[in-house]
């Protein structure tokens, strides 16, 4: 759930005021708050009172909440207009989905990291480890005989059958060619 959607805009505003650009004044302790920089670049605060708990804030996000009004669904998040985190002034503010600032955010201008580069191939060793780490041991159950695998691959490749095939039988708990399918971690099913 998106931090938008925790937070009551009007319980805030009984103990902060929210600036047109973003800046937080505190009517508890009688000051400004000092405005924090996340390792992304974006301004947050620590609030104390009008939240569920003790919470870091965006500053876009309490602008936008008293401004522009609540996103219009959960999956709703802000978008900065001329890119810039530190600029929080609501008319640089807007509600969008992930998908849209993604795809807005490319229309002006922005590259992908590795747009004209070539990925570095991982080293043999670590295909290995990934491999391996891949692999789940499978029991195939058939007429109360065990029969154990090494991964699914191999429970394909011995039953005959397909990979996405064995994988679904597991998943599912459904028969398999007059068997059943399980992981050894998983307990074994009942009936079989």
């Amino acid at each position: 759930m998106r931090q938008a959607m925790v937070l009551d805009i009007r319980e805030i505003e009984k103990y902060y005021s929210i600036s047109e650009d973003g800046m937080v004044y505190s009517h508890i302790r009688k000051r400004w708050l000092r405005p924090q920089v996340n390792n992304y670049g974006y301004v947050h605060y620590c609030l104390t009172f009008g939240v569920p708990r003790v919470m870091w804030v965006f500053a876009h996000t309490l602008v936008a909440l008293k401004y522009i009004g609540a996103p219009p669904t959960e999956r709703h998040e802000i978008d900065h207009l001329d890119e810039n985190k530190q600029n929080n002034h609501y008319s640089n503010l807007v509600w969008r989905t992930h998908a849209e600032n993604i795809l807005e955010s490319y229309r002006r201008g922005r590259r992908g990291h590795w747009l004209g580069r070539n990925k570095p191939s991982p080293s043999l060793e670590t295909m290995l480890l990934m491999a391996n780490a891949k692999k789940k041991p499978v029991v195939y159950v058939k007429d109360g005989v065990e029969i154990p695998f090494g991964s699914i691959g191999e429970a394909s490749a011995g039953l005959g059958t397909y990979r996405k095939a064995v994988y679904r039988a597991i998943k599912d708990g459904v028969e398999l060619k007059g068997g059943i399918l399980y992981f050894i971690k998983d307990i074994a099913p009942t009936g079989v």
